[in-house]
């Protein structure tokens, strides 16, 4: 009575950090890159005891990535589809080959996509904190007034970012599993029932065929529509029609 309960995990059930050096080496050909990872059959155990079969787990101090290796390990194993949230700050490394902590997580992280069943299946998405893709209101004139000619800050804006953006403001999971469509050299990239326009070189037909894809709601770019007020127009009476919400940012 009164005893606190203690466990020993002895090193040939999981792991050390010699075992943990050697994981990083065949990874990345050198064990300098990440000085304190953990070994996978530790993780791995952890994942046995406390992760349901369809569990995710979350790991704010991801370093390595040793947690998505471990859960794509075991999935492979047991044939579960347990997922992982892996956070890290880039810090700056001291190990070779990256300059950036983060870095090497997201390497390990596409590693393990690349090298254990059913992993890819599951796809891996990497989130970084950035400032938005768009111009404030409040910028490029006094108060409230915005005298810019555009909305995005760069005319060059990464596809993927400002997808990523627009459906966060539209209540889109980061989980959300993406399609991406391409009519000519517009861009179509659709999750939860959101797509996503991207391309200056909008017609008309471009539209019906977004508009084919049958999603709740399509957003395009101002940019995009700069100068086809009347591919605008005819769009949001063709959107109002079938029943799909038409916005433009």
């Amino acid at each position: 009575e009164g005893f606190v309960p203690w466990t020993w995990w002895p090193s040939d059930e999981v792991g050390h950090t010699d075992e943990a050096a050697k994981e990083m080496k065949a990874i990345f050909g050198t064990q300098s890159v990440f000085d304190t990872a953990k070994p996978v059959r530790l993780l791995r155990r952890v994942i046995e005891i406390g992760l349901p079969e369809d569990g995710i787990v979350l790991d704010f101090f991801a370093g390595s990535g040793t947690i998505g290796h471990a859960v794509a390990a075991q999935n492979a194993e047991d044939g579960h589809r347990r997922r992982f949230i892996a956070v890290q700050l880039p810090e700056t490394s001291s190990g070779a080959k990256f300059d950036k902590v983060s870095e090497i997580t997201v390497a390990r992280l596409e590693y393990v996509m690349a090298n254990f069943s059913g992993a890819r299946d599951q796809g891996l998405k990497a989130f970084r904190l950035e400032s938005s893709n768009f111009i404030a209101g409040d910028e490029g004139g006094e108060g409230e007034l915005n005298l810019s000619d555009h909305t995005l800050r760069e005319a060059d804006a990464d596809v993927w970012a400002v997808a990523a953006e627009i459906f966060l403001r539209e209540g889109v999971s980061l989980d959300a599993p993406w399609t991406e469509h391409a009519f000519g050299d517009v861009v179509v990239e659709v999750a939860g029932g959101v797509a996503v326009v991207v391309g200056s070189k909008l017609t008309d037909a471009t539209v019906d065929e977004v508009f084919g894809l049958n999603p709740r709601s399509v957003v395009f770019l101002e940019d995009d529509l700069a100068g086809k007020d009347a591919i605008k127009a005819n769009a949001f009476t063709n959107a109002r029609n079938r029943g799909i919400t038409m916005k433009t940012v």
